[in-house]
């Protein structure tokens, strides 16, 4: 028999799969980025509480770790491993039993300038 849990297509023969669908855990409401510090700062509601309930945060391909002081459940700090690539990137919050979602207002984009100060050209 096939059959869907939350739209995801499942296969289980004769229903004794014992499958369980657990809602996400959390909503995230915003986010910010100080260049200066690689600090990447998460607001949002029902967040986890617990660094072991993280599995990671990715923002603009660069990982993310986790401040665990910073934990709570209305919001988390991070800071990026690496520096990130210039643009509007989305947020990604891992949590151990999948991505935390994005409230409906929020688009999980949060935006990344960069200044160029200095050029040469080379003659070719």
């Amino acid at each position: 028999m096939i059959v869907t849990v939350d739209g995801t297509p499942a296969v289980c023969h004769n229903l004794t799969c014992n499958v369980a669908y657990i809602d996400a855990e959390g909503e995230i409401t915003g986010s910010s980025y100080d260049s200066s510090t690689r600090t990447l700062t998460i607001s949002g509601t029902n967040l986890p509480t617990s660094m072991a309930d993280y599995q990671d945060i990715n923002f603009a391909k660069t990982n993310c770790s986790i401040d665990g002081s910073t934990i709570t459940s209305t919001g988390v700090e991070c800071t990026l491993d690496h520096d990130p690539v210039c643009g509007d990137h989305v947020v990604y919050v891992n949590h151990i039993l999948g991505r935390i979602p994005n409230s409906g207002s929020y688009t999980g984009e949060t935006s990344v300038t960069c200044t160029l100060t200095e050029m040469s050209i080379v003659d070719t």
